[in-house]
């Protein structure tokens, strides 16, 4: 996962400063949301999909988090996301709805990277 980010990071820091504008990035996941929702064909589904991650890693990066601390939020929300109630639903429903008890939230954890971020 890390090689990934920091190609993506890699890919962004040639072509942009790393000053993040909340505009542009709502803009660019729109782009790729819509592109998803247009696209009739898996192909262009995967491809929508794999430019939303791209777009966010980079907007991540440009929040001022490095490759280790972008990968640190991935996992600390696949913690938080574990932590909800396991209940086989149907694939046209959203899963979770009801965190259950033992929901652990992720922004305590997420705040502590964002503190060390480092301009």
């Amino acid at each position: 996962m890390k090689e990934i980010i920091e190609r993506v990071i890699h890919w962004n820091s040639e072509r942009y400063d790393q000053e993040f504008d909340h505009k542009l990035t709502r803009n660019l996941l729109t782009e790729e949301a819509l592109e998803f929702e247009e696209s009739t064909v898996d192909v262009d589904r995967l491809d929508a999909l794999v430019d939303l991650i791209y777009v966010s890693i980079g907007a991540m990066w440009k929040l001022g988090l490095s490759s280790t601390q972008i990968e640190a939020a991935i996992l600390i929300v696949c913690d938080s996301n574990d932590t909800k109630t396991a209940v086989k639903t149907a694939s046209n429903i959203k899963a979770s709805i009801d965190k259950g008890a033992g929901f652990i939230a992720p922004e305590t954890r997420l705040q502590e990277v964002l503190d060390e971020r480092v301009y």
